[in-house]
């Protein structure tokens, strides 16, 4: 419960209506909004590095250090 300027109670953040209401929805729906976008964008790293960690394995569990080193190195040049 909130007091209100005549001293009586209301509830709700800070009474009801409040312009204050609508600001913090429009801040929360922003908020929410970039979240996602965050969330999209750290599944996408997250998949991506998955892939490469998964290579490496397999170059390591075959031993193919010594020649994929040989083509990266070829390729840099």
């Amino acid at each position: 419960m909130v007091p209100t300027p005549d001293r009586t109670l209301v509830s709700g953040r800070c009474g009801s209506p409040c312009p204050h209401d609508a600001c913090a929805d429009s801040v929360w729906k922003a908020l929410w909004h970039l979240q996602s976008k965050t969330a999209v964008l750290a599944d996408n790293r997250i998949r991506i590095m998955n892939e490469v960690v998964s290579g490496i394995r397999i170059i390591k569990m075959y031993a193919w250090e010594k020649p994929f080193s040989a083509l990266v190195t070829d390729v840099r040049r």
